[in-house]
Parts: C-alpha cells; structure tokens; sequence
C-alpha cells in the first residue's frame, strides 16, 4: 500500500520528485489503517491549495482501486499532506 500511494503522490503534477514522497503507517481503526503523507511542492503559497487538493485526489483514487480489490471504497482521506520545499 505504502508503495503504490508514494508512486501515485509523486505522479502529481508539481510534487517534487526529490525529496520524495513520504508514507508512513501511523496506525489502525476499526476498518481503516491511518497513514500520514508528506510531500513536497515548489508551489507559492497561494497554489499549495490546488496541489494539495490533487494529491488528496490522487491518494483517494488510489486507495479505492486497492480496496476495490477487497472491499467497499475508502473514507475520505484527512489532514494536511503538501509542504512548500522553500
């Protein structure tokens, strides 16, 4: 899971490359697994919004092709997930 939400996070238009993008398990619910995403953008900070919303984009999609394997379609993920690299 860790792999394919950093491949789909990295393929975000304006999401740096390096450093790359960082996904770690934070912990489990009751029919969820938390995990937190870090990435980084060049973006100034009136067009973090745009990429952070393309990354939450980007992360729900993918998560509910992983789940659509298994199960019902993800939550929405939550929190904040891009940094400006400046």
């Amino acid at each position: 899971m860790r792999g394919a939400l950093r491949e789909s996070v990295g393929g975000v238009e304006r999401v740096l490359r390096d450093p790359q993008p960082d996904v770690l398990v934070t912990g489990f619910e009751t029919d969820s697994v938390r995990v937190r995403i870090r990435c980084w953008t060049e973006a100034r900070r009136g067009n973090i919004s745009e990429v952070q919303d393309r990354v939450i984009t980007a992360v729900r999609r993918r998560l509910n092709q992983l789940k659509g394997k298994t199960s019902e379609a993800a939550p929405p993920p939550q929190g904040r997930m891009v940094q400006n690299a400046g």
